[in-house]
């Protein structure tokens, strides 16, 4: 149910068949460590990528390519990263993603 209190007419949002694994193949810990040693920023991995339109664009994209999907949080601007740490830290990422899979 979405915020309106709308439902898909067949109550599902993604088809059945539509993935097996709800896991990314995504090294997430190993770029999360890298991120915290060679940036020295903090940065933590969940199973929970949050609530309503989150936690769906990661299913759906999930459901699309397990292998290459990811989700990043980002905190709020300037709590506790300015805006150019949270670009910094987004870019070297997704930089590390793309290395990893090419």
């Amino acid at each position: 149910m979405d915020v309106e209190g709308c439902i898909p007419s067949d109550s599902c949002c993604v088809s059945n068949q539509a993935c097996e694994s709800l896991k990314t193949g995504v090294d997430v810990e190993g770029i999360a460590k890298e991120l915290q040693s060679k940036l020295g920023m903090e940065a933590c991995t969940s199973t929970n990528a949050g609530r309503y339109l989150c936690e769906f664009s990661f299913f759906a994209s999930l459901c699309q390519d397990h292998e290459k999907t990811m989700f990043i949080h980002v905190p709020c601007l300037d709590n506790p990263f300015s805006k150019e740490e949270l670009a910094k830290a987004l870019r070297f990422a997704i930089e590390a993603h793309f290395h990893r899979h090419c």
